[in-house]
């Protein structure tokens, strides 16, 4: 019995900003033609992360508009170089994680978060502990969205954290890019966004790869609004 490989090369990501959208172009790293095999993956074909100079993070899903080219609206951006990470997966392959960014004329500020502890996000109160912030171990980072079991899941997850850093300079150089999710409890199936009956906690482990200064966004649905705590930690070296 013979087999075949379904691998697929890496891709190509180019972004551009025109008239209020980011268009982002996919290519094949072998033939340099447009990549039109995305599947979808967490019920999305891509995933993106945009970070603004500011440090203002959009979580977004761009939709297919041409072969290999994908369009999300964004508005009007902050001036300077915005950083741009896609999670795709292509037909055949595994999932790949693409680098990518765009300028707009000008300049803008770094933008400090709180730290771990309570603030309040578009209403609701939101407690974020980090636990264990070194390189030698994973890091335990919660969140709790209020007092109520409410949340409900936002693409098949309970939460999403996403992580930056470490930030020596502007986010578009950061080395270290991180998408990871809490997820719905096994024995409960794949419920959707009308199910609100999680949380108020959301638990999540990453392992830090170097020590530094880093930005994390932690994200979950709340009355069908998507609520984003952003935080700021250092991660010390390992003894």
């Amino acid at each position: 019995m013979s087999s075949v490989d379904y691998s697929r090369p890496p891709l190509n990501l180019a972004a551009r900003w025109e008239g209020g959208d980011l268009r982002l172009s996919l290519t094949d790293t072998g033939s340099g033609r447009p990549a039109d095999d995305l599947v979808v993956r967490d019920n999305a074909f891509v995933h993106l992360v945009v970070v603004a100079p500011t440090g203002r993070m959009r979580h977004l899903h761009p939709i297919r508009t041409a072969p290999g080219e994908y369009a999300a609206h964004i508005g009007e951006p902050e001036p300077g170089e915005h950083a741009v990470a896609a999670e795709v997966s292509r037909r055949g392959g595994g999932v790949q994680l693409l680098r990518s960014a765009f300028r707009v004329a000008g300049t803008s500020a770094f933008a400090p978060a709180p730290g771990p502890g309570t603030r309040d996000v578009d209403g609701t109160e939101v407690t974020v502990t980090a636990t264990g912030l070194t390189t030698g171990s994973a890091t335990a980072i919660t969140a709790r969205f209020g007092d109520e079991a409410d949340l409900q899941p936002w693409l098949g997850m309970l939460g999403h954290l996403i992580i930056v850093g470490p930030l020596d300079g502007p986010p578009a150089d950061a080395p270290v890019w991180a998408h990871v999710h809490a997820m719905v409890p096994p024995n409960l199936g794949q419920p959707d966004e009308t199910v609100a009956a999680f949380g108020p906690e959301v638990s999540f482990a990453f392992h830090f790869p170097r020590p530094g200064r880093y930005r994390m966004w932690v994200q979950a649905e709340r009355g069908y609004a998507v609520l984003t705590a952003p935080v700021d930690v250092t991660v010390g070296a390992a003894r």
